[in-house]
C-alpha cells in the first residue's frame, strides 16, 4: 500500500512505498528517522576531519547519539567514519555516516551516529 507523507522541513507531500520506514523527502532531502532521542534544532559551525583533511560544516540538529550536518562538496560515504569537533557543544569524537543527501547544487546533508 502506498502512503502519503508531508515533509516536516519543506511541508510538501510525497508518496512512499510500504517498505520505507524512514524515507527521505523527495523534494528537500529531509530524512525521516524514528528516533529514540529528541533532537535539538540549531545552526552551529564546526569542523569535520576526514583522512587528515578538514572541512567546514554546520550542525542542523543533534541528540545524545547523533546529528544532522550540512556541508559543501561531495557526499560523505555511508558507513564512513569521520571526526566531529564542535567546540560550543564540547563535542570532539568520531561519528559514522548513516545517510547522505544532496540538498542543492553544492550543499549536502548527512546524518551521523556518534561512536
Amino acid at each position: 500500500m502506498v502512503e502519503i507523507r508531508v515533509c516536516a522541513e519543506c511541508s510538501k507531500a510525497f508518496y512512499t512505498g510500504p517498505d520505507e520506514n524512514s524515507p527521505a523527502c523527495f523534494y528537500c532531502g529531509y530524512y525521516f528517522i524514528q528516533r529514540s532521542r529528541e533532537r535539538i534544532n540549531t545552526l552551529i559551525n564546526f569542523t569535520i576531519s576526514i583522512d587528515d583533511k578538514k572541512m567546514p560544516a554546520m550542525v542542523k540538529n543533534y541528540s545524545e547519539t547523533g546529528a544532522m550536518i550540512l556541508y559543501m562538496g561531495e557526499h560523505l560515504p555511508v558507513n564512513g567514519v569521520i571526526h566531529l569537533k564542535v567546540d560550543s557543544l564540547s563535542l570532539d569524537r568520531a561519528a559514522k555516516t548513516v545517510w547522505s543527501k544532496q540538498i542543492d547544487e553544492s550543499k549536502v546533508a548527512s546524518g551521523v551516529r556518534l561512536l
